[in-house]
């Protein structure tokens, strides 16, 4: 069944401005109104396939392709910290003018428990490849859409919803863009949905920086064991230092591990590039076991490289402090 959009001009109360998918409860019967005067929002009516809509939101002749178009939907996700993260040019970037939940009319118990992902798409393109900027929310968090139409699809599950990013990202041409793939895909609150795709992520040949943002945003799944073997097999193989940068500032979460620990060592003994050994070194000053202190002994006075020495001696030193030696 086609979907058809129905576009509200002035959102003034729950109706054709607040935008849900058929086959949820809407914010309307939970008692959601949009704010007076708010920008449009376009509501897509049926089918209940997050696939279909987002396809139907695409195509149809209803959304306004003269101008630059938010598309998004949410997910659940139980309140642990206000999820924000921007990507896209600084033309985008406003002052924000309310949330998600303000603009499609979803009351605060619903929106306290959910976070949005929106793709922006410039005008006159109908795939992903127009797409030129993000946002991730909770949804009443405050948000930065300007006056640009709002399509949402509704709520989705997040079997549906990761599948839908893994075949939306690939095609889209903004490299700053792309970053935001591992950051949502992470904020699914079912590991067995996400942690597969992130595995996906940051074993594919990928651009460096998306990997490395990938494994920035695993902190949302720690201490997940699986989450935490993820990030072992950075530590240990990944050649990118700016992948290998990133997963180090996991250490304090996931890095307490034997495994990860062990990883580090071996790497910090093995890898060719000083660069790497360095980065190591430092953070193994922060590593409360004792085989850290051994090993940046033996690199502060073995390293055939003066800047891993010089870093291993920094790391001896704060590893003392943290033992109270000095």
């Amino acid at each position: 069944m086609r979907a058809a959009l129905r576009l509200g001009r002035r959102a003034t109360s729950c109706g054709l401005a607040a935008a849900f998918a058929l086959g949820v409860p809407s914010a309307c019967a939970a008692g959601g109104t949009a704010p007076e005067g708010a920008p449009s929002a376009i509501e897509i009516v049926a089918p209940d396939s997050l696939a279909a809509r987002w396809a139907s939101a695409l195509d149809s002749p209803d959304r306004p392709v003269e101008s630059l178009t938010w598309i998004g939907w949410s997910v659940e996700h139980p309140r642990v910290g206000v999820v924000m993260s921007n990507t896209g040019p600084a033309d985008l970037r406003r002052a924000p003018t309310g949330s998600i939940a303000d603009r499609i009319g979803v009351p605060p118990a619903l929106a306290r428990e959910r976070v949005g992902f929106l793709f922006a798409l410039r005008p006159g393109t109908n795939g992903p490849e127009g797409i030129v900027a993000t946002r991730i929310r909770m949804l009443d968090a405050p948000v930065d859409l300007g006056d640009a139409p709002v399509v949402w699809l509704g709520e989705a599950q997040d079997g549906e919803s990761v599948a839908l990013l893994e075949s939306v990202f690939p095609r889209i041409r903004s490299r700053e863009v792309r970053t935001e793939f591992g950051p949502m895909v992470a904020v699914h609150r079912d590991p067995e949905v996400s942690l597969p795709a992130l595995r996906r992520i940051l074993t594919g040949a990928w651009p460096e920086e998306v990997r490395a943002e990938a494994v920035a945003w695993i902190g949302w799944l720690l201490p997940d064991e699986r989450a935490a073997r993820l990030v072992e097999g950075v530590l240990r193989d990944d050649p990118s230092l700016l992948v290998l940068d990133e997963a180090l500032t996991t250490i304090d979460e996931a890095g307490g591990s034997s495994a990860a620990v062990t990883a580090l060592l071996d790497r910090l003994v093995a890898d060719p590039d000083p660069r790497a050994r360095a980065m190591i070194a430092e953070a193994l000053g922060a590593v409360r076991d004792p085989r850290a202190v051994a090993a940046l002994r033996t690199a502060a006075s073995a390293d055939p490289s003066p800047s891993v020495r010089a870093e291993a001696r920094d790391a001896l030193g704060e590893a003392a402090e943290r033992r109270g030696d000095r």
